[in-house]
Protein backbone atom coordinates (compact mmCIF):
# COMPACT_ATOMS: atom_id res chain seq x y z
CA UNK A 1 0.00 0.00 0.00
CA UNK A 2 1.57 3.46 -0.80
CA UNK A 3 0.74 6.85 1.14
CA UNK A 4 -2.41 8.20 0.35
CA UNK A 5 -3.40 4.66 -1.40
CA UNK A 6 -6.24 4.53 1.76
CA UNK A 7 -9.15 1.92 1.01
CA UNK A 8 -12.13 2.11 3.53
CA UNK A 9 -13.52 -0.86 2.52
CA UNK A 10 -10.46 -3.08 3.97
CA UNK A 11 -9.21 -0.50 6.85
CA UNK A 12 -12.41 -0.16 8.62
CA UNK A 13 -12.24 -1.22 12.51
CA UNK A 14 -14.53 -3.97 13.63
CA UNK A 15 -16.95 -2.00 16.22
CA UNK A 16 -19.51 -3.82 18.67
CA UNK A 17 -22.81 -4.61 16.59
CA UNK A 18 -21.23 -4.55 12.76
CA UNK A 19 -20.78 -7.74 10.91
CA UNK A 20 -17.77 -8.52 9.09
CA UNK A 21 -18.46 -8.95 5.18
CA UNK A 22 -16.11 -9.72 2.76
CA UNK A 23 -14.25 -6.51 2.09
CA UNK A 24 -13.17 -6.21 6.03
CA UNK A 25 -10.01 -7.56 7.57
CA UNK A 26 -10.16 -7.70 11.51
CA UNK A 27 -7.20 -5.37 13.29
CA UNK A 28 -4.62 -5.79 16.17
CA UNK A 29 -5.07 -4.22 19.62
CA UNK A 30 -2.03 -2.24 18.08
CA UNK A 31 -3.85 -1.23 15.09
CA UNK A 32 -7.27 -0.25 16.53
CA UNK A 33 -4.89 1.90 19.17
CA UNK A 34 -3.23 3.66 16.68
CA UNK A 35 -6.20 4.72 14.66
CA UNK A 36 -8.00 6.02 17.90
CA UNK A 37 -4.77 8.11 18.72
CA UNK A 38 -4.59 9.03 14.90
CA UNK A 39 -8.28 9.81 15.28
CA UNK A 40 -7.91 12.09 18.50
CA UNK A 41 -4.90 13.85 16.95
CA UNK A 42 -6.73 14.72 13.89
CA UNK A 43 -9.99 15.95 16.20
CA UNK A 44 -7.33 18.34 18.54
CA UNK A 45 -5.87 19.84 15.16
CA UNK A 46 -8.86 20.64 13.83
CA UNK A 47 -9.91 22.04 17.20
CA UNK A 48 -6.71 24.50 16.99
CA UNK A 49 -7.34 24.91 13.64
CA UNK A 50 -11.53 26.20 14.11
CA UNK A 51 -10.17 28.18 17.45
CA UNK A 52 -7.46 29.84 14.79
CA UNK A 53 -10.29 30.74 12.43
CA UNK A 54 -12.59 32.44 15.07
CA UNK A 55 -15.07 29.44 14.31
CA UNK A 56 -17.60 27.57 16.84
CA UNK A 57 -16.37 24.14 17.21
CA UNK A 58 -17.78 21.30 15.31
CA UNK A 59 -16.81 18.26 17.40
CA UNK A 60 -17.84 19.16 21.06
CA UNK A 61 -16.89 16.58 24.08
CA UNK A 62 -19.37 14.52 25.61
CA UNK A 63 -18.18 15.88 29.06
CA UNK A 64 -18.43 19.80 28.10
CA UNK A 65 -21.90 19.18 26.10
CA UNK A 66 -25.32 20.93 27.68
CA UNK A 67 -27.40 18.40 28.90
CA UNK A 68 -30.76 17.75 26.93
CA UNK A 69 -33.87 19.84 27.94
CA UNK A 70 -36.51 17.24 28.57
CA UNK A 71 -38.82 18.29 25.77
CA UNK A 72 -35.59 17.54 23.25
CA UNK A 73 -35.37 14.16 24.89
CA UNK A 74 -39.27 13.67 24.40
CA UNK A 75 -39.51 14.22 20.73
CA UNK A 76 -36.52 11.97 20.58
CA UNK A 77 -37.62 9.44 22.21
CA UNK A 78 -41.17 9.75 20.04
CA UNK A 79 -39.45 10.27 16.98
CA UNK A 80 -37.60 6.72 17.36
CA UNK A 81 -40.44 4.76 18.50
CA UNK A 82 -42.86 5.75 16.10
CA UNK A 83 -41.06 4.47 13.09
CA UNK A 84 -40.73 1.10 14.92
CA UNK A 85 -43.94 -0.95 14.83
CA UNK A 86 -44.58 -4.10 16.77
CA UNK A 87 -46.18 -6.65 14.16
Amino acid sequence: MVAGDFNHDVILPLYRGTRMTDTQVRITDNERRFQMARRQAIIIELGAIEDYLGLERSIIPRRKREPPKPEELRDKFVRLTERHTIH
